[in-house]
């Protein structure tokens, strides 16, 4: 749209300042030759590009004389002949900008969720489909917004990346744009210098604690790191850059040394290592692990606090803004329809737990 508009602006500068552009650019060789490099690099099914075209055979009439100001032609003539190059430019815009809203119409878009949690949010039923409020989201605003949409599940690193500690990523399928968006990530401020946000579609708490073994056999103090080694699980918030939030009150952070830090694919394998001693603790937020702690490992401290918000967004590219998913949930939001989906969201998936609605 940001292309189609500064097609729009320009092509009407064009139009009110034509004559004048004339006498200004005097239609030198090195200024086509630049103009068709330019139109050599764009996209050639682009409407930019077919305005790139058109411009270039007004540069290339002009230069035979069809405009040239300094002829002798009579003035009505030439006023005539421009209008006459007005007329069938505007018609050339016409086509090419229909034909890109069509083709907007007919892309069908790719939102992909994480089984992240294993939650209300996201899950696979027993008949081995993802079901969630997360899909019922995607559906319900493409359909509300007369888009083609297809969800698909993928591993969180497509999404987005922040292995051993790094400074996180946009994932290999988001920057292969393999995939639009991805649903169901806290906002942070590492993660917001690679990728975008969507608003927000649901409050999520993301209480971010140690987990220890039950009954603290280890004697970990979660305010004093020193020594310790530690557990982060790859790809998600709660890494040693959510750690350092807490610097202020946990003695020992800024001491930490590389293998201290123990970075693993999924919760189950962290547990493992803390169920035979290979780290003191691991770092992860509450909702994500509560569950499957059961009796052998239980939470310890206070909350870390390192996420910007307490609510799920979806996350794209800063070149791909979306804005239609935006504006459709904002939509959404105002009407009524996201609170009713939410409220019949609870019902249908409240059996794995509840769906915290946004309340503006």
């Amino acid at each position: 749209m940001v292309r189609l508009a500064y097609i729009v602006y320009v092509t009407f500068v064009f139009f009110a300042f034509g004559g004048k552009c004339f006498d200004i650019l005097e239609f030198n060789d090195k200024l086509i030759d630049n103009a068709i490099e330019m139109n050599r690099v764009l996209d050639p099914d682009s409407a930019f590009t077919s305005w790139i075209r058109m411009i270039m055979k007004s540069l290339q009439f002009s230069k035979r004389g069809l405009f040239d100001p300094k002829s002798h032609r009579n003035q009505d003539e030439d006023l005539l002949r421009k209008l006459a190059f007005f007329r069938v430019m505007e018609q050339h815009m016409e086509k090419t900008i229909l034909y890109e809203v069509e083709k907007e119409k007919e892309r069908v878009y790719t939102i992909a969720t994480y089984l992240g949690c294993d939650c209300p949010l996201e899950y696979i039923d027993e008949a081995r489909i993802s079901r969630g409020f997360d899909v019922d989201l995607i559906n319900a605003v493409c359909t509300e917004a007369g888009r083609k949409c297809v969800h698909q599940d993928v591993p969180h690193n497509a999404c987005l990346t922040h292995v051993g500690g790094k400074i996180p990523h946009a994932g290999t399928a988001l920057l292969g744009k393999q995939i639009d968006m991805c649903l169901g990530w806290a906002k942070t401020p590492t993660r917001q210098l690679s990728v975008a946000y969507t608003a927000p579609y649901a409050r999520y708490e993301t209480e971010v604690l140690f987990v220890i073994k039950f009954g603290n056999p280890g004697d970990f103090d979660p305010n004093n790191v020193r020594g310790k080694t530690i557990g982060f699980e790859d790809g998600f918030f709660t890494d040693k850059a959510c750690l350092v939030h807490a610097r202020d009150r946990i003695e020992g952070i800024d001491s930490m040394q590389s293998e201290q830090e123990v970075y693993k694919d999924n919760y189950e394998l962290l547990l493992d290592d803390l169920r035979h001693d290979k780290i003191d603790a691991f770092l992860t937020f509450k909702n994500h692990i509560t569950q499957h702690l059961k009796d052998e490992f239980e939470f310890i401290g206070d909350d870390i606090g390192c996420v910007a918000d307490i609510s799920l967004h979806g996350i794209k590219r800063k070149d791909n803004p979306l804005t239609w998913f935006d504006d459709t949930l904002k939509a959404m939001k105002e009407n009524g329809k996201y609170h009713a989906l939410c409220h019949k969201g609870n019902i249908d998936h409240g059996h794995m737990g509840k769906i915290l609605c946004m309340e503006e």
